[in-house]
C-alpha cells in the first residue's frame, strides 16, 4: 500500500500543475467536421516562427499541441509554458528511476536524455503527423 500511495503521490505532482496550466490554454472542439480551418492557422504561426527564426535559433516559452481525433471528431488545442512541462518532465523521470522502482529506459525505447530538454530544438514545428483517423502538430515558440 506504502507503493502505491507514493505512485499516486508522484502522478499527482506530474499531472496537478499540467492540469492547472492547461485550464488556461486547453480548447476542446466537439463535432468538427472540418479541422482544416485549425490546422491552416496553426500553419500560418509555425510559418511565422520559421521567418522569424530560419534556423531554429531563439528560445522558445511556450509549447503548442493540435490534435484531431477523426473517428470522435473531436479537436484539442493546448498551450503551455515550456518551463511547466520541463518541470513536469524533470519529477516524472526522476520519481520513476528513484522513487518507484519504474525502469523508464528499460519500458520505453526513447533517449529521454535526448528529449529532456526540449528547448534543444528551437522555435518552430516539433512535431507533424497527418493520418486518415486524426491529425496532429506540436510546435516550439
Amino acid at each position: 500500500m506504502n507503493s502505491l500511495k507514493r505512485k499516486s503521490r508522484v502522478a499527482l505532482l506530474i499531472l496537478m500543475p499540467l492540469f492547472l496550466c492547461a485550464c488556461f490554454g486547453l480548447a476542446i472542439y466537439q463535432d468538427v467536421k472540418d479541422p482544416d480551418l485549425y490546422f491552416e492557422e496553426a500553419y500560418s504561426q509555425i510559418d511565422q516562427i520559421h521567418k522569424h527564426y530560419p534556423n531554429r535559433e531563439g528560445t522558445p516559452s511556450h509549447i503548442h499541441f493540435l490534435v484531431y481525433d477523426a473517428s470522435d471528431r473531436q479537436l484539442v488545442k493546448m498551450e503551455l509554458p515550456l518551463s511547466l512541462v520541463q518541470d513536469c518532465m524533470d519529477i516524472g523521470l526522476d520519481a520513476a528511476e528513484n522513487d518507484c522502482g519504474f525502469d523508464i529506459k528499460g519500458r520505453y525505447d526513447i533517449d529521454w536524455s535526448g528529449v529532456k530538454d526540449l528547448r534543444q530544438f528551437g522555435m518552430g514545428l516539433l512535431v507533424e503527423v497527418d493520418e486518415e483517423d486524426g491529425k496532429i502538430l506540436i510546435w516550439l515558440d
